[in-house]
């Protein structure tokens, strides 16, 4: 911070007063702008709470601009957007069109106790931090409008759309996802946090939310889905170690969703997973950089389109890690692509995957995978594999229960604790292709009337 040394019989200016203030003020709004913690904190913006109208409400916020000044609106407030700032009515003319009404908030100074100086003149002795909205208007088109662009010295709170004829704004209408500019900085390390990003769509910018749980997160993205369609989402962990106990359904209708973590040994999902399949779409859901302790349960019916499932990074500790018992399909598939650690310590159950064949008598579960190794303890059947289709595994177990009616592609390795004797009943109706098979502590082979 730079500082005045005021010095003894120093007859003090009205400007140099003024000047240690601000070098002050200065030094605290450096240390926002150098971490880059610019944006809103809380609040949000939603329908009129009682009988809506052409004005939003916001909740009360906290958040720095972009010069790190501290924008506080201490409680909840109705803001009119019916004009803009330059007083111009924001209602649409054309029928079939549409108009993005964007709703920023500013740093502004409160004045008050009005002093009069030696020159006669008046002085506002107080001069508080405040805020200001400004409500600034795209241009009318057909749909989907262009919003504004955003401002230089302002925060974006939320993007309205109006529309022809409108009269009543709801939270259909009320965009405080896209473009909105929070910040999500330091002060959520430690704890358990989420942060929601919606993905779909490049163009409309990236938008953070933070949440204290998945559950939460969940609830979040169902309902902007229902409010916007919306249904490609990111969820990440931060903050330097993280434990989520909620429980956590997928949301349903989400086409893709990543939950990415802040490394698999620092972030541990603690609660149960489930996640209902499509029959109308193809379904993407992704896991990476963090720890299974409790069971993803798979269920539904799938219809033509395949679905994919994908671990990058991810391992688990859970009795029973996944459950894909009870699906149906139409054709089509899960097919799941690993990349690093899944599943890498498993414990007493061991790995269970059960195709279930549909009407075409094709396998429904793919399984693709780049230097992962399957594990099982020591007191585990470990490996129930029914119509799958698999590539490129690594299996370490105590014994391998069987592998039946699948495809196997790529080089396989299958390595035991212990002596073993692979019975008729562990390999039936292989189909092979390109396959290398290395057995570990495999005494004898009996497949059929043959023994090797």
């Amino acid at each position: 911070m730079d500082r005045k040394d005021f010095y003894y019989r120093q007859k003090v200016t009205e400007g140099e007063l003024d000047e240690a203030f601000d070098a002050a003020e200065n030094a605290d709004h450096n240390l926002m702008v150098d971490q880059s913690l610019v944006g809103l904190l809380s609040g949000n913006v939603t329908e009129k709470s009682t009988t809506p109208d052409i004005s939003v409400d916001v909740s009360a916020t906290v958040g720095y601009d972009q010069e790190g000044q501290r924008i506080n609106i201490p409680s909840s407030e109705n803001v009119d957007v019916s004009e803009d700032y330059t007083s111009t009515s924001t209602s649409v003319a054309g029928s079939g069109n549409e108009k993005i009404v964007s709703l920023f908030v500013e740093f502004e100074r409160s004045l008050s106790d009005p002093r009069v100086d030696g020159n006669s003149q008046t002085v506002f002795f107080d001069r508080d931090e405040s805020y200001a909205y400004f409500v600034k208007q795209g241009a009318e088109s057909s749909p989907p409008a262009t919003p504004p662009a955003l401002e230089a010295d302002k925060l974006l709170l939320a993007d309205i759309t109006r529309s022809y004829g409108q009269t009543q704004i709801f939270d259909a209408d009320i965009n405080a996802i896209s473009r909105r500019q929070n910040m999500i900085g330091n002060r959520y390390s430690g704890e358990v946090v989420v942060c929601v990003t919606y993905t779909g769509d490049v163009k409309l910018g990236t938008y953070e939310k933070p949440f204290t749980s998945l559950s939460s997160a969940a609830t979040y993205i169902a309902a902007q889905m229902a409010a916007t369609g919306r249904d490609e989402w990111s969820i990440k962990f931060i903050g330097p170690e993280s434990t989520d106990y909620s429980s956590f359904a997928i949301p349903s209708g989400v086409r893709h969703l990543r939950i990415q973590g802040n490394g698999r040994h620092q972030t541990k999902l603690a609660g149960p997973i489930s996640w209902s399949v499509d029959d109308t779409e193809e379904r993407t859901l992704e896991f990476v950089d963090l720890e299974f302790n409790h069971t993803l349960t798979i269920s539904g019916s799938i219809g033509v389109q395949d679905h994919k499932l994908i671990f990058e990074r991810a391992s688990s500790i859970a009795t029973a890690p996944l459950s894909l018992s009870g699906i149906t399909t139409s054709g089509g598939k899960i097919q799941m692509f690993v990349k690093g650690d899944l599943f890498s310590t498993l414990s007493q159950e061991g790995l269970e995957f059960q195709g279930h064949k549909n009407s075409g008598d094709q396998s429904k579960i793919e399984i693709e995978a780049w230097g992962v190794e399957f594990m099982a303890n020591q007191y585990a059947d470990s490996f129930q594999l029914f119509g799958c289709d698999l590539k490129a595994f690594d299996f370490y177990a105590n014994s391998l229960s069987r592998i039946r009616e699948c495809w196997l592609a790529g080089g396989f390795s299958f390595i035991f604790g212990s002596s073993q004797t692979l019975g008729v009943d562990a390999f039936t109706n292989w189909w092979l292709k390109n396959v290398s098979v290395t057995l570990t502590n495999v005494t004898k082979v009996i497949y059929g009337d043959t023994t090797a």
